[in-house]
């Protein structure tokens, strides 16, 4: 783990003088019910996951026509949108640590009317598979980047898409369920050939520099480290 510690250092260091600062990240861990609404297709309630309580959305439309649309105070540019033939309880649930869609098919709108997304802006999104299903992340509308896959709910990965005209996107997970930790919007990633991108040592890791609250960090499917390689998440 040292050396890999030190690879990612080094890749911070080469890369952290043309860091972008204006990347926009979005965490999923912890919601609260005061912050989710939703539309008339969906009702808000509680379950039980692991013992714990937390809050999470129900799907009442039962009709593919009739979309749940749910939206997260302080998470602006993101909608959940999902339909189905029958009702889902729960279909959405708040996790302490992420968001937990519970079938395929749910689709991530990111961008709105007010504020559009750019040409050439990247997303990027923290996610697993929610069980033993596999997760498929697809860019669905006015994106480009391919299929990103997780295997099971210990396979961290980190989704790319990166937007192809000023408007908004979508994203479609057509598999399993997934589950989201984080998402980040124009972040500075660096090709895959550079060492940052591809770490040998740590096989098939992957690495990217990240803007959080103004400070550059590294973030791997392992982790997010600092720039000496501490744990910082």
């Amino acid at each position: 783990m040292k050396k890999i510690f030190t690879l990612i250092a080094t890749a911070f260091m080469a890369v952290s003088v043309n860091a972008q600062t204006d990347a926009t990240v979005y965490d999923f861990a912890g919601i609260t019910e005061d912050r989710v609404t939703v539309n008339e297709h969906g009702e808000k309630s509680n379950r039980a996951l692991d013992g714990v309580d937390f809050p999470c959305v129900n799907y009442l439309g039962a009709d593919k026509e009739k979309k749940m649309l749910v939206q997260v105070k302080d998470i602006d540019l993101v909608t959940i949108q999902y339909s189905n033939s029958d009702k889902k309880s729960p279909a959405i649930t708040f996790a302490d640590k992420f968001l937990n869609l519970d079938q395929k098919n749910f689709v991530l709108i990111i961008g709105t009317e007010e504020v559009k997304l750019k040409e050439g802006d990247v997303i990027s999104v923290k996610f697993c598979a929610k069980g033993s299903k596999e997760a498929v992340l697809h860019a669905e509308t006015n994106l480009t980047g391919d299929d990103a896959k997780s295997k099971d709910d210990k396979d961290i990965q980190i989704a790319s898409f990166t937007v192809g005209a000023n408007g908004t996107a979508k994203i479609k997970e057509t598999n399993g369920g997934v589950r989201i930790y984080t998402m980040t919007i124009n972040a500075d990633i660096p090709a895959e050939t550079t060492g940052i991108s591809e770490i040998a040592s740590a096989k098939t890791a992957k690495a990217r520099k990240v803007v959080v609250n103004g400070r550059l960090v590294i973030e791997t499917a392992n982790g997010t480290f600092s720039a000496t390689g501490a744990r910082v998440k």
